[in-house]
């Protein structure tokens, strides 16, 4: 039981960090798109560097932020 309760638990928790990454990746593609890239750039480091999200969700902020210092 104490297993099955600790597995739910993880999963939980993954999908909230997703939607958390999501929801912060869609905030900084609004500024993106506003060409505000100095604080859309500081927003996607701030979500490479939380560590939430998959590999494929980080590689595109990672896109973005090249995108961004190239501007």
């Amino acid at each position: 039981m104490k297993r099955i309760l600790t597995s739910v638990l993880v999963l939980f928790s993954l999908i909230l960090n997703a939607q958390d990454f999501d929801s912060e990746l869609n905030k900084a593609n609004s500024k993106f798109f506003e060409k505000n890239y100095q604080e859309a750039l500081t927003d996607y480091q701030k979500l490479v560097d939380s560590g939430i999200g998959d590999e494929m969700q980080r590689s595109w902020a990672f896109g973005y932020i090249g995108v961004c210092q190239q501007e």
